[in-house]
């Protein structure tokens, strides 16, 4: 067990880094492996962390510097993660969610477990589909082009963005037209602002 505070929270998006490159599909030496201390799975997802170019100043304002140097680390992965987040906001909120065009009348503000849930969905195993999730990439290296439609996309997505509350032993239930042999994927992830549950729970 080596995911700490705060990636071993319940809620938090938990980021690895990978390789740069053909090494996209290796997760870096540096990055911490799950489960946490109760056995969850963490990390979340991988993103690259090698390799990665980043702004570079020299600490001078007057100099006006805006170099770019190269950097390796999960301090690398995690911005990434959440500029892939901020393109999942983006595509619900300017509308692109159903019909896969932009249309400011079709646009939302998800909640922060739909996007979390969509990069989830948008996971790919490293090695091979049957090792997926596990703790040393979560649920994989993020391509948003597995999970966000736009026009001509060979799939489609749906999302039920679901935030009344329920009680114990409460339920929710969701019809879906499926095509036979039409292959189904779905995640579910529960809201990111519940009430916290007992420690001994």
């Amino acid at each position: 067990v080596s995911v700490g505070p705060p990636g071993n929270a319940k809620s938090p998006v938990t980021v690895v880094a990978t390789g740069h490159g053909v090494a996209a599909t290796t997760v870096a030496v540096f990055s911490s492996p799950g489960p946490v201390h109760d056995g969850r799975l963490k990390p979340t997802l991988a993103t690259q962390g090698e390799s990665t170019v980043s702004a570079a100043s020299d600490g001078s304002g007057p100099s006006n510097n805006c170099s770019t140097c190269s950097l390796d680390g999960t301090s690398m992965a995690a911005p990434t993660a959440a500029g892939l987040a901020a393109l999942v906001r983006e595509y619900y909120t300017a509308g692109y969610y159903a019909a896969g065009a932009r249309s400011a009348q079709a646009g939302f503000v998800p909640s922060g477990a739909l996007i979390k849930a969509t990069l989830i969905d948008a996971s790919i195993a490293l090695t091979s589909p049957t090792q997926a999730p596990d703790f040393e990439a979560g649920f994989g290296r993020v391509q948003l082009d597995q999970t966000l439609a736009l026009a001509g996309s060979p799939f489609a997505l749906r999302v039920d963005d679901h935030r009344e509350g329920g009680g114990t032993g409460g339920g929710f239930t969701r019809a879906l037209d499926v095509s036979a042999g039409t292959p189904l994927r779905a995640t579910l992830v529960w809201g990111l602002t519940f009430y916290p549950g007992s420690p001994w729970d």
